[in-house]
């Protein structure tokens, strides 16, 4: 194996491993839940309580409680395109009440 390798792997190694720290996975898990609280309660005082707005919160408070309650990760995946689908999946729910219509008054 060539030094480049190496490094590669034993640089692979080492973010995998600050990843899949539990209190890391936690603190990510409460700075990616601040989007949905944020937006829950924008949300709610410009439209108050509806079917949408109910259901969208209801799909992001599992989300957020199984987010920080889960175990921490045995592995972590450094593959870009995996992080992209994660993203995506997750956050979905913001752009559904970020294109909900506004009423006035």
């Amino acid at each position: 194996m060539t030094s480049s390798a190496t490094a590669g792997t034993g640089l692979k190694a080492y973010w995998g491993g600050v990843l899949g720290q539990p209190w890391i996975d936690r603190t990510i898990a409460i700075i990616a839940s601040v989007p949905f609280v944020w937006l829950a309660h924008y949300r709610y005082q410009h439209l108050r309580l509806g079917l949408p707005l109910v259901s969208s919160v209801t799909v992001s408070l599992v989300l957020i409680v199984t987010m920080i309650l889960r175990r921490p990760p045995k592995r972590v995946t450094l593959n870009p395109a995996y992080w992209l689908l994660a993203f995506f999946a997750t956050y979905w729910p913001l752009l559904i009440l970020g294109i909900l219509p506004v009423r006035n008054g």
